[in-house]
């Protein structure tokens, strides 16, 4: 009588402990859904995305996001890229303009004849503003649209350059971030 009463107890740990092992897998499956879900959902307009920060020296912070977030594109597609910087100068105060541009290169085309010269795809002048009690200038963030219209289809590296000088190049810097995306048909 014993032995059954222990085997009894022995019975009800075992089928709770199954109990608790099931309900943590469906919640472990239901969480993992719900996190695909939501990095594939639209929040306020936008798809969901990370900002890849760019490089930058030691006076500017530099970064883009892409949207909508992915790596694939059709000839359909528009791309927003938004660009967000800060530009450290404690000594300076008031308003100071800052340029930024976007080159597009084809790093891979079904054709043999690619061209290894960077395009200038479209540049923006931004002015910011910032007080003597400030650090940096923040540039608030703003986007560029990039239509895909007349684009070869193909890999694309795309490179946006910003600097406090006019004549920004990919050759002259101050900030610069690169991504890649591939056109298909």
């Amino acid at each position: 009588m014993r032995y059954t009463g222990l085997f009894s107890w022995q019975r009800k740990v075992l089928v709770s402990l199954l109990i608790l092992l099931s309900l943590l897998g469906v919640l472990n499956v239901y969480l993992s859904f719900l996190v695909i879900k939501l990095s594939q959902e639209r929040i306020n307009g936008e798809q969901v995305g990370a900002w890849i920060r760019g490089t930058a020296s030691y006076m500017c912070e530099f970064a883009v996001k892409l949207t909508p977030n992915k790596a694939v594109f059709n000839h359909e597609d528009g791309l927003n890229i938004s660009v967000k910087a800060s530009y450290w100068a404690p000594f300076d105060s008031g308003s100071r303009p800052f340029y930024f541009k976007v080159y597009d290169k084809i790093a891979y085309s079904g054709s043999l004849t690619i061209d290894d010269s960077p395009k200038l795809v479209v540049e923006k002048t931004v002015v910011a503003s910032k007080s003597k009690n400030e650090l940096d200038y923040t540039i608030p963030a703003f986007n560029f649209t990039v239509t895909l219209n007349n684009v070869e289809t193909g890999i694309h590296l795309y490179t946006v350059v910003g600097d406090i000088w006019p004549n920004v190049t990919l050759a002259y810097w101050d900030c610069i971030a690169t991504f890649a995306i591939n056109l298909e048909a």
